[in-house]
Order: C-alpha cells, then structure tokens, then sequence
C-alpha cells in the first residue's frame, strides 16, 4: 500500500478515534499525510461538514486516487462495501478495515 498511496485518511464520523496513534505511525513511518487535523480539536462544525463529505465520498465512490482510507465506524465501513468498486480493494489488513482505490489498477 505505501508504494501506491501518498495519504491515509482516517474514516471517522467523531471526534477522538480509535487507532489514531497507530494510524498516525503507520503514515509517519511511511512518508504519508494523514487527516490528522480534523483530531486535534474538538470542533463539531468541521466534525458534521467531514462526515457529510466522507459520506458523499463513500456514497459516490469518488475516493481520492492516492488516499488509504481507514475505517472505524462500522456504518460507513458497511456503506463503503456496498458502494465499492471492483478496481478498489476493500477488506481487513491485520484487523484495520481499508478501502484502497484503484488499487488493481496502480502499478
């Protein structure tokens, strides 16, 4: 994944995410950005206009090309999977839920 991918993106529709010191370390290590912005403040504005967003994403299957995404919330990982693609990889990687677009596509 980290050869295809510039980004992990944290797929979470609350604040203060399971995983987030994992998901953070896996992206550092790597050389990956992450969407750890929306984590470091309490804000329910940019918390509701995110999870619009990402739902619009999900729904439309209109991944960002170069972004892993990460799943916590089980609503949004159950409406990825009925959504998805067959070029992305969606699944289980050691218990983390990811979508990785166009993954059989990239070289």
């Amino acid at each position: 994944f980290v050869k295809k991918y510039a980004s992990v993106s944290y797929v979470f529709p609350v604040y203060a995410p399971v995983n987030w010191k994992e998901i953070s370390y896996f992206a550092v290590k790597n050389g990956m950005s992450t969407n750890g912005g929306y984590w470091a403040r309490h804000n329910e504005i940019a918390e509701f206009e995110y999870s619009e967003n990402i739902k619009k994403e999900i729904e439309n299957d209109a991944y960002n090309v170069d972004t892993l995404y990460y799943f916590n919330d089980d609503e949004y990982w159950e409406l990825a999977k009925k959504n998805s693609s067959s070029r992305h990889f969606i699944g289980k990687v050691d218990s983390y839920r990811i979508l990785a677009p166009n993954y059989f596509l990239k070289k």
